[in-house]
């Protein structure tokens, strides 16, 4: 660096005392900062007083906000839980909060804004939507919550046991009211949201119970038509099969022990005739017309007539001692008939209206064990009317017939002896008797095959009845779970009716409010006084930072080293005061 003389030609002029001043501000004490506010006095009490008249102002002319609360406790079930389970199973918070969802619509709004006349001045100029959210916001809800014991898990939970509806609004009698209506709107809002899903719910349960009936009956059907269709096969009729089958076997041995004993009688008939035929030759020994010969043994032979009225009394003996249906009965009544059609004897209106009874008595038994549409039992019925109309024939040619029976006798006797033709007409019984019992002996056989069958078929017959039936079962099994739950739902719809479940309960009504919760006015005056001695010695100090010039003897002598003589006050003149 070069330096200059101050003397040179060229160089600017130095202030002798230049190098003397300093160029950093000087410290302030409490005496500057009074001088200070006295030189700006009065711009600091201008903006003082102005911003204090806005407090004022701001204190004075803001509408006052008054607030209603009224607070709604939860209480519980009346009746309990182990007794009657009500069918709400969600928290209260979260009922409270779908309810408030519910209630800040816009049409419940909107009728209570309409009813009491709120916000007049603001919808002069504000839309519907702005002013909902004004009364949503102007709507306070809060929850009281306390540490509870949940039933459940037995744990302590944090859980809510009453909650607090406020209104605010400017004027205190609308906040009244309008607190009123949201207090009635939760209550009634419970009540039916409430009573509206215990009957949802229950109805439910109706349905699906209906459903499941219709299911079951359905099934049942099934089952019955399976039944008919298989009747004989079933599981539980296999006793019934086996039992009959070893029926049928006792029944088929003693046939064929009588297609036996008839076989015997057949051939000792036989043997008879032929010796009775060689005993009636001239050159043959005579016997006794009511005896036989047999291997040189006499055997005494019945006539025809002698032996029907042998029958006949054998046959009163035994009907008081057996049925109807006993083979021995069956027999003897069809050897008599046989007899009598030898005869000439055609069977009398007594002898049919014997067999009729009989007939009907075995067709009372087939009825009793299968259906109308059952083989025998249309068997059965077909015999007992060509009985009947043979009955009714028999009265209409019960004269003829006697006169018919003599002819034939006397045929009889002319082409044969006496004898022979009693030896001819036992051997005809015996033959009817031996063909009577082998197609009795082949239906009974046909009977055991169907049994048979039968019993065959019960394994498949058995597995698909199960399959129905273990549907049917659990069909039912389901269809009483549902009625229980049902009753309960039906029971829980009850207790919500009555209002014995948990409900909302008005434990503090709104009450009229006696003072503004809004603006606090001596904490606005106070605050405005603040900002107004802050604003003006802020104004003060801004302004003092921006003058640069030097206020006194006191900053001269801080800002230059030399000692200061004195001072001449400053003299003001006439242009000075005007100016």
């Amino acid at each position: 660096m070069i330096d200059t003389p101050l003397n040179a030609p060229g160089a600017l002029p130095v202030h002798p005392y230049s190098e003397l001043v300093s160029d950093e501000a000087p410290p302030r004490d409490l005496r500057d900062y009074l001088a200070m506010f006295s030189r700006r006095r009065t711009g600091i009490l201008v903006v003082l007083f102005v911003i204090a008249a806005i407090a004022v102002a701001v204190a004075t002319l803001l509408p006052p906000v008054y607030r209603s609360t009224a607070t709604i406790l939860i209480q519980e079930q009346e009746i309990p839980a182990d007794l009657v389970r009500s069918t709400i199973t969600s928290f209260a918070d979260t009922r409270i909060q779908t309810i408030s969802q519910q209630i800040m619509t816009r049409s419940v709004l909107l009728g209570l804004v309409d009813k009491y006349r709120l916000y007049d001045k603001r919808r002069r100029f504000s839309t519907n939507e702005e002013i909902l959210e004004e009364m949503r916001k102007d709507i306070k809800l809060e929850s009281i919550n306390a540490r509870i014991t949940d039933r459940s898990s037995g744990g302590v939970v944090n859980g809510t046991i009453a909650f607090q509806i406020s209104y605010n609004s400017a004027s205190p009698q609308a906040a009244q009211q309008v607190t009123n209506d949201l207090v009635t709107l939760y209550l009634n809002e419970n009540v039916r949201t409430r009573q509206e899903r215990a009957a949802e719910t229950a109805a439910f349960l109706s349905e699906e119970a209906d459903r499941l009936g219709a299911q079951i009956s359905e099934n049942e059907s099934k089952l019955a038509t399976f039944k008919a269709r298989n009747q004989g096969r079933l599981p539980e009729s296999m006793n019934v099969n086996l039992s009959t089958l070893d029926r049928i076997s006792t029944e088929m041995s003693r046939l064929d022990q009588q297609i036996a004993s008839a076989e015997d009688r057949k051939i000792q008939l036989t043997t008879q005739i032929a010796e009775a035929r060689a005993l009636t030759k001239p050159d043959q020994v005579a016997v006794r017309p009511n005896y036989a010969v047999t291997s040189g043994t006499p055997v005494m032979v019945m006539e025809p007539a002698d032996r029907l009225k042998y029958l006949q009394d054998q046959l009163a003996g035994m009907l008081g001692n057996y049925a109807e249906t006993h083979p021995d009965i069956v027999r003897i009544r069809r050897e008599i008939a046989v007899l009598k059609a030898d005869l000439g004897e055609d069977k009398g209106a007594e002898d049919y209206a014997t067999e009729i009874e009989t007939q009907k008595a075995q067709l009372d038994q087939l009825r009793q064990k299968y259906s109308e549409d059952h083989p025998d039992v249309v068997k059965a019925r077909n015999a007992l009317a060509r009985l009947e109309q043979a009955q009714s024939n028999a009265e209409a040619q019960k004269n003829a017939s006697g006169a018919d029976s003599g002819t034939k006798r006397a045929k009889a006797t002319s082409s044969e002896t006496r004898f022979v033709l009693t030896m001819r007409t036992q051997l005809d019984s015996t033959n009817r008797e031996i063909a009577n019992l082998r197609a009795s002996r082949a239906d009974l056989q046909s009977r055991a095959r169907a049994v048979e069958a039968r019993l065959n078929q019960g394994p498949q017959i058995e597995k698909e009845y199960l399959d129905l039936q273990r549907d049917h079962e659990n069909l039912l099994t389901r269809y009483r779970e549902l009625k229980n739950k049902q009753m309960t739902a039906q029971v829980a719809e009850s207790l919500e009716k009555d209002r014995k479940a948990e409900r909302f309960s008005l434990i503090d009504p709104p009450q009229l409010p006696e003072r503004p919760v809004s603006p606090n006015r001596p904490v606005v005056l106070l605050v405005g006084m603040l900002l107004s001695i802050a604003g003006g010695v802020g104004w003060g100090f801004l302004r003092e930072t921006l003058d640069r010039s030097v206020k006194g003897i006191r900053e001269l002598r801080r800002l230059v080293v030399v000692p200061v003589l004195g001072s001449v006050p400053l003299v003001e003149g006439a242009e000075d005061r005007d100016r």
